[in-house]
């Protein structure tokens, strides 16, 4: 499947992957100065009762486990695979950017569950 100048389009290529980190972040700075300048209809406040909160701590762990330690260890158990090394560090190189640039984002603009998992949530 050609696709104008990109050429074929396929998960592992760079510029794919850099796009869809950059769009991913736009959107998510938009949302945070669009909440902080009240242009949206959101607040910034996230109001959870204790039951909701025990969900969400137990929903963090699960998560945790299943989108970033379980596929390093299935990177490690294939690790002598060249496109297993491809696969799984673009997956977990996204996580990391995700993460981090959820946590810097967090501390200027809107309060989010994922800053919440490294504060309130213990």
């Amino acid at each position: 499947m050609k696709i104008g100048i990109f050429g074929q389009m396929t998960v592992n290529n760079g510029l794919i992957l850099t796009l869809f980190i950059l769009i991913i972040t736009l959107l998510a700075l938009g949302y945070g100065f669009g909440v902080k300048a009240r242009r949206l209809p959101f607040t910034a406040e996230i109001g959870f009762n204790q039951q909701q909160w025990q969900f969400l701590k137990w929903w963090v762990k699960l998560a945790s486990f299943a989108g970033v330690l379980l596929p390093m260890c299935l990177l490690a158990l294939d690790y002598k695979q060249p496109s297993s090394w491809v696969f799984w560090g673009s997956y977990l190189l996204i996580v990391a950017v995700q993460l981090i640039s959820e946590s810097v984002f967090s501390r200027f603009l809107v309060r989010s569950l994922g800053a919440m998992r490294f504060c309130q949530i213990r």
